[in-house]
Parts: structure tokens; C-alpha cells; sequence
């Protein structure tokens, strides 16, 4: 699976930037790196719901709370870049 984030092209930097910003604010009070949440927690799918501004801060700042809560299991089903 291709990701915005990992794999945008020069004609996809504003999505890019755009999943950046929106994650490093939902990470905010959140023992969590925004680098950690789109490699393990964010699909995808949740991706572009976020360029459709389908996914609010605040809703992404919750699911991040809880996923931390639950010991951050790897839920985004990217492959792993090591």
C-alpha cells in the first residue's frame, strides 16, 4: 500500500504537509512522536480522509489517546520502513 506520507511524489507535498500538520496537532498532550502515528497508527485510508478533511484533530487526537492506551499496537497495515 502506497502512503501520502512515505511515498509523495513533488505533486503530493501538499498532501503530505497536510497529514503532517494535522497529526503533530492531534499528537499534542500525547506521549507519542507524529512520525510514530503515521507509520504504526494511521492507514491509508484515514490518509485521505484526513487531505478530505474527513477526519477531525480532535477525533484523531482521541484514537491516538486510546491506541497509546492499549500499548500502541501496529495497526496502519503500511509496510514497515526501516
Amino acid at each position: 500500500m502506497d502512503s501520502y506520507f512515505h511515498h509523495a511524489r513533488e505533486d503530493g507535498d501538499f498532501e503530505r504537509n497536510k497529514i503532517w500538520e494535522h497529526v503533530k496537532l492531534a499528537c499534542e498532550g500525547i506521549p507519542i512522536t507524529p512520525s510514530e502515528a503515521v507509520t504504526r497508527f494511521l492507514s491509508v485510508d484515514d490518509e485521505v480522509d484526513i487531505v478530505n478533511d474527513d477526519l477531525t484533530v480532535e477525533a484523531l487526537g482521541l484514537a491516538l489517546s486510546l491506541w497509546v492506551d492499549e500499548g500502541r499496537p501496529f495497526y496502519s497495515g503500511k509496510e514497515c520502513l526501516v
